[in-house]
């Protein structure tokens, strides 16, 4: 898949859902999870053994893709399905997010009628039949050039002749497109390169950004939050900084355990010396055996699964599904430079009440703290940069 970037603050792309035909009887079974901790619980299968990698999902796009395949679920399918559709806020509600949801069915493939009519009421969509046996550049540019169309050009080439796969009968396109500009923003003439350390003994070169100002914060006993609003109205990016450079386990761990708003409530505003890396990240992975290790199995299983509702048969299992997402942080429109003779520093002594430097690997989720939606959560192990030898040279 290509994505192509507009001016960034934050960028979103998910992926592809994919469905092919099967029949068999099924089962009944109860969910173990609650909708609260699914989110959280589902990034820590994922990432738990990758913390030195760059990692990024976005739980809402994610409950909008699993939500219109759970829509035509039935019994224990429908159940282990709607642990993922957390959220039934409309699009619109954001308005610099654009959303582009779409079914694309083999032609022989019937669909029910009260299915499409209630995925077009519920998730702006309706099934568009294709063949997926044919011409693959034909379909692909038809993909494509729908998905521009929705989010008003911000989102292009999304898919490729290779995403297909001639024995697919269904797939599900979801793409989300976000943009988002800080309250208040970073100085242009501050961003400077610094040190990150990955762990200790590994380092990088990376271009920080950094402010001092008054910003919700909390100290946990390993770790802090520092919460920056963007200008939409109530929608924030916290990033949660463990005291070490070897601290990300214990964090997300607690973010499984506890759940977002317990984690982030009862912050204080305080004045704070920011030094915060600009960050760009392109992450794609089968999130399929993720979903299984949170008891979404029957979807996936040809004997099992039941989604009657989209044909009146059980014709139809998940064979996988594939997540990407891009997301660039930075101060708007910023090129840095950089100089071989510059001095690497934390931001000019300020009188604040505290200091933020994440110049070590952090968590960092963006979400609207009224309507509990969470956009984005993932973690930045590597920002952009060039790693260091045991000198302090490139």
């Amino acid at each position: 898949m290509k994505i192509k970037l507009e001016r960034p603050t934050s960028y979103l792309i998910i992926g592809l859902l994919t469905l092919s035909s099967w029949s068999f009887p099924g089962y009944v079974w109860s969910a173990q999870y609650s909708h609260k901790e699914f989110s959280p619980r589902l990034f820590r299968a994922l990432t738990r053994s990758k913390e030195l990698e760059n990692t990024v999902i976005s739980p809402y796009g994610l409950s909008l893709a699993m939500g219109l395949a759970a829509f035509g679920a039935r019994n224990k399918t429908a159940r282990q399905l709607g642990r993922a559709q957390t959220w039934t806020l409309r699009p619109e509600a954001f308005s610099k997010l654009w959303v582009a949801n779409r079914l694309w069915v083999q032609k022989e493939h019937h669909l029910l009628n009260s299915y499409m009519d209630g995925s077009d009421r519920n998730y702006d969509v309706r099934p568009w039949l294709v063949d997926f046996t044919k011409a693959p550049d034909f379909l692909r540019d038809r993909i494509n050039g729908w998905v521009e169309e929705r989010t008003n050009s911000k989102v292009k080439e999304f898919v490729e002749v290779d995403s297909f796969d001639s024995s697919m009968k269904m797939l599900l396109s979801s793409v989300i497109f976000f943009r988002g500009d800080w309250a208040t923003p970073f100085d242009k003439a501050g961003t400077h390169e610094d040190i990150f350390t990955v762990f200790p003994g590994t380092r990088l070169k990376a271009n920080f950004m950094k402010t001092t100002g008054t910003f919700k914060h909390k100290k946990l006993n390993d770790f802090q939050i520092l919460e920056l609003p963007y200008t939409e109205k109530d929608l924030v990016m916290d990033i949660l900084l463990p005291d070490s450079a070897q601290g990300l386990s214990s964090i997300e761990e607690a973010l499984s355990r506890n759940g977002v708003e317990s984690l982030l409530s009862e912050m204080t505003p305080l004045e704070v010396n920011v030094l915060l890396p600009k960050f760009e990240m392109s992450v794609t992975e089968d999130i399929t055996e993720g979903l299984k290790s949170m008891g979404i199995e029957d979807a996936f299983t040809p004997e099992l699964a039941d989604f009657s509702g989209m044909t009146g048969k059980r014709d139809l299992y998940l064979s996988k599904m594939y997540h990407k997402a891009v997301i660039a942080v930075s101060e708007e429109g910023t090129t840095a430079s950089t100089s071989a003779n510059f001095v690497l520093r934390k931001p000019a002594s300020v009188s604040a009440a505290a200091s933020f430097y994440a110049d070590h690997p952090f968590t960092f989720l963006i979400w609207n703290k009224a309507t509990k939606v969470v956009l984005f959560l993932g973690h930045v192990a590597k920002p952009n940069g060039q790693p260091m030898d045991e000198n302090g040279k490139q």
